[in-house]
């Protein structure tokens, strides 16, 4: 028994305490937690309201549905004979770019094969945002914009590309201009006005 408890004594004596956080330590990390916080809550601010949001995907993929068709006509006239696509309405964004990623190696005098197929499976994604109602950060939104400009670019259809890149800049200058003046401007109220306002110029016209 004697030595039994002798053992137990050095056991205890060779256990050393935990060492604790300095205080230092301590609010430093809680400064980095309360900032990731802080960030998160900032970026949740300011994402766009869903309605908002929902209007400028919308109008982003009808007004390129139009420019699709209007391409088509002209340079894919056995595909639009063959899924009996007779006006701008009657495909989809997601089935043109189905067809574009088919024909990838068309636009090599424009853009290179790989890079088309990214850029087709991107511009795609804007439909799928806009059916399934996904919430976009305004990160999300300036890819979205960003592909559609060059969409244009490559199509060459009319003055899309102008117009899509004007579209473009006036968006992403309300993001920015939102995000410095958060507590002057009501956000939901001027983006759904502002978007309105822009997309609005962006309806399908003949070319």
């Amino acid at each position: 028994m004697r030595q039994k408890r002798n053992h137990t004594m050095l056991d205890l004596k060779r256990k050393k305490p935990l060492p604790q956080p300095s205080r230092h330590r301590l609010r430093r990390e809680s400064g980095s937690q309360q900032s990731d916080r802080c960030s998160s809550d900032n970026q949740e601010a300011l994402q766009l309201p869903l309605k908002s949001q929902h209007m400028l995907v919308c109008y982003l993929q009808q007004y390129l549905e139009g420019i699709c068709y209007e391409f088509g006509k002209k340079a894919m006239l056995e595909a639009l004979e063959k899924h009996g696509w007779d006006c701008a309405e009657a495909a989809q964004l997601e089935s043109w770019m189905e067809e574009f990623i088919r024909r990838a190696i068309y636009f090599k005098d424009v853009i290179d094969e790989e890079a088309a197929v990214g850029l087709f499976r991107s511009v795609a994604d804007i439909q799928r945002a806009a059916v399934c109602r996904v919430r976009i950060d305004p990160a999300g939104i300036k890819k979205f914009l960003l592909d559609a400009v060059r969409l244009t670019q490559i199509l060459r259809v009319g003055d899309s590309h102008m117009v899509m890149d004007v579209f473009r800049t006036d968006i992403e200058r309300t993001l920015d201009r939102l995000r410095e003046d958060e507590d002057h401007i009501p956000l939901p109220c001027s983006l759904r006005l502002k978007v309105f306002a822009s997309a609005a110029s962006l309806r399908y016209q003949d070319y």
